[in-house]
């Protein structure tokens, strides 16, 4: 068995035994190395101890340039949200407005109180004051859950400016639910604010809640102890990120143009069949619904009088059966194109997340 130079990491002849733990141990080795290298403040404190006066050095300046606000200024964490920025926003429900309780508005966003919520290029704008209750709530309830006890740190970003706190992720409530990392605005407690909560059914949630009419125009949830900057994915990549939820019903002829061709005929309408895949792998196989056929050539819509899916295990695509009620406008041999609605979002009062 032979040794690295620097670290003794163990370097295993071809006819050694192999051991996993050696190289286990190499990986410890190795991790524990890079984080004391690449450690800011490990780095300044070698550098202060031959800091002396009349040196012409600043250990706590690089360039002119707070080390530590640089480091927080240049790299930024992944947001563990999914369609934070708000003023760019995957809206494939298409509203401008919602204000039923419990509905989805944005994709991923869903409405706690009956209050509006109003979408625009500025933001996302909570009504608190159009609410019965008194404030809007807005909760993201995440797929996974962050493990027990890590550091997180939840910003967001409204007219003010940036607002953000850190905290620490609890267990899980025997009853009702716990808030943590909650940062408020400038308006103090109550007016504004946004946080993070676990609830005693085990769903975590990103929440933002107003009492007044305000913007809010991203919102992140992060690893660490630090708000490092809001940088917005792609829309493409936001968009696919959405889709995993909820596939919107989207106008003919754009994606996706289900082509379906008649066959047969029935006592009360004309059968169609056919199938379709998802742009994405879904979260669950999804409920389908608001389907509506089209006229390939004429531009005819029909409603559907039964519509029979099968959705594969994997929420990978769909199967059809469709009976339609307008047979008179149908003619064999035309193409005919359907739209619906796919929807795998997470609804926890009809889910089992787990204890």
């Amino acid at each position: 068995m032979k040794y690295t130079e620097n670290y003794r990491l163990l370097k295993p002849d071809q006819e050694d035994y192999y051991n996993v733990d050696d190289f286990n141990d190499n990986a410890e080795i190795i991790d524990g190395k890079m984080k004391e290298a690449l450690d800011v403040g490990s780095i300044l404190e070698k550098v202060k101890s031959v800091d002396g006066d009349g040196s012409g050095l600043d250990a706590d300046l690089v360039k002119g340039k707070d080390v530590y606000g640089w480091a927080a200024g240049t790299f930024s964490n992944p947001n563990m949200l999914i369609n934070g920025n708000f003023t760019n926003a995957v809206n494939q429900r298409g509203k401008s407005e919602y204000t039923v309780q419990g509905e989805y508005t944005l994709d991923r966003w869903r409405l706690i109180s009956d209050a509006k919520a109003l979408v625009s290029p500025e933001g996302l704008t909570l009504d608190g004051t159009s609410s019965s209750l008194g404030y809007a709530r807005m909760i993201q309830v995440l797929e996974k859950n962050i493990e027990t006890g890590a550091k997180v740190t939840l910003s967001w970003c409204d007219e003010d400016g940036v607002h953000s706190a850190t905290g620490e992720v609890p267990p899980k409530p025997e009853e009702g639910a716990v808030f943590f990392a909650t940062a408020y605005g400038n308006d103090g407690k109550g007016a504004k604010y946004a946080r993070c909560s676990l609830d005693s059914k085990n769903v975590m949630c990103a929440e933002m809640v107003c009492s007044k009419k305000s913007a809010y125009k991203w919102i992140k949830l992060e690893y660490g102890e630090t708000a490092t900057p809001f940088v917005p994915r792609l829309y493409a990549e936001e968009l696919a990120l959405c889709q995993r939820y909820y596939l919107g019903k989207i106008e003919l002829p754009h994606l996706p143009p289900y082509v379906m061709w008649p066959y047969g005929k029935k006592e009360s309408g004309y059968q169609m069949h056919g199938s379709a895949p998802f742009p994405v792998e879904m979260r669950v196989p999804p409920t389908i619904s608001s389907v509506t056929i089209r006229s390939n050539s004429h531009g005819n819509v029909f409603s559907a009088e039964s519509f029979k899916s099968h959705v594969s295990r994997r929420g990978l695509g769909v199967l059809y059966d469709i009976v339609t009620e307008d047979s008179a406008e149908i003619a064999d041999g035309t193409p005919y194109m359907v739209s619906f609605e796919a929807d795998a979002e997470i609804y926890p009062e009809t889910e089992n997340k787990g204890v």
